[in-house]
């Protein structure tokens, strides 16, 4: 959830079951847009700060992030241009 600003949260499907596998979704939400977004596991995010004033992301999480089960890419390896 977005708490204070307004972000781009965008999602890539890198899942090889899912029936939506490579598709990119792009989540606008902030200030007048309130969201609460839950991403499965294998599915690659990113945020971006689209507003005028600093943004302040609430990131909670369902368990635990231990570092071996996650993977940090570079911009360069995910298939969206910012």
């Amino acid at each position: 959830s977005c708490v204070s600003g307004r972000l781009l949260l965008v999602l890539v499907d890198n899942r090889e079951d899912s029936p939506t596998q490579g598709r990119i979704m792009e989540i606008n939400f902030g200030d007048g847009m309130r969201k609460v977004v839950k991403i499965p596991p294998q599915v690659i995010y990113g945020w971006k700060n689209t507003g005028d004033a600093p943004a302040i992301l609430a990131n909670c999480a369902s368990h635990v992030h231990d570092p071996a089960k996650s993977q940090k890419l570079g911009l360069d390896e995910v298939p969206y241009t910012w």
